[in-house]
């Protein structure tokens, strides 16, 4: 009887761990923000629109996020002095090189 209960318990909470861990997948896109010279741009502000996540270039004009594949994302990038840049449609995918470089503009 026990064991019964334990089963019934179990097996929809291994199912539902399963469901959620599948779901929050995410893979890296990486990048460099630079300008037309070819020179790094630290400081960049990169935001993702679609959820609302901000990430800074470092000093070399490099940054990262976790993006969760199969999903069209629009990211804005601007940084003082230079004119603002938006990408849209930006997927990220296993097995692909998921890594952009943006320029920007004074």
């Amino acid at each position: 009887m026990l064991q019964k209960n334990l089963t019934k318990i179990i097996i929809p909470a291994i199912a539902l761990f399963l469901a959620i861990n599948a779901s929050s997948q995410t893979l890296r896109l990486s990048g460099k923000v630079i300008n037309p010279n070819n020179e790094p741009l630290s400081g960049a502000t990169i935001l993702v629109e679609e959820i609302n996540t901000q990430v800074i270039a470092d000093v070399e004009g490099r940054f990262s996020v976790n993006l969760q594949p199969g999903r069209k994302y629009t990211i804005t990038v601007s940084r003082v002095g230079y004119d603002t840049k938006m990408i849209t449609d930006v997927e990220v995918a296993s097995g692909q090189d998921n890594t952009i470089d943006i320029v920007l503009e004074p």
